[in-house]
């Protein structure tokens, strides 16, 4: 329905590690997502989140309300993907069938 669109956002923890360890920008990040446009978000997959994640995880999600923390989604391989987006629409890097060109970096959003 116009005007009522949904977002899905896809993070790929591949290669994090503590130089991407940042709690602010994770802060700020659920903000918007919760508190200007909540019911924007229909989901957030994480891909490939490592052990050093739930560090973070466990920081943030205090300041997450229920219905933001189930709209998280961990995935680790195509399979995980395949619940969520056909084959044809996750990234090849991800081991789907997708190039990488029909993917916008959030940079550029």
């Amino acid at each position: 329905k116009q005007g009522e669109e949904k977002v899905v956002f896809v993070f790929d923890f591949t290669g994090f590690g503590w130089d991407n360890l940042d709690v602010k920008t994770a802060a700020e990040i659920l903000k918007q997502a919760q508190d200007y446009n909540p019911e924007r978000l229909k989901k957030a997959i994480l891909f490939n989140a490592p052990t050093l994640f739930w560090t973070l995880w466990k920081m943030i999600t205090p300041l997450m309300d229920s219905r933001t923390q189930k709209k998280f989604k961990f995935c680790y391989n195509i399979e995980d993907l395949k619940k969520h987006f056909p084959a044809s629409g996750v990234p090849e890097s991800m081991g789907g069938e997708a190039p990488e060109s029909s993917w916008v970096p959030i940079e550029d959003v």
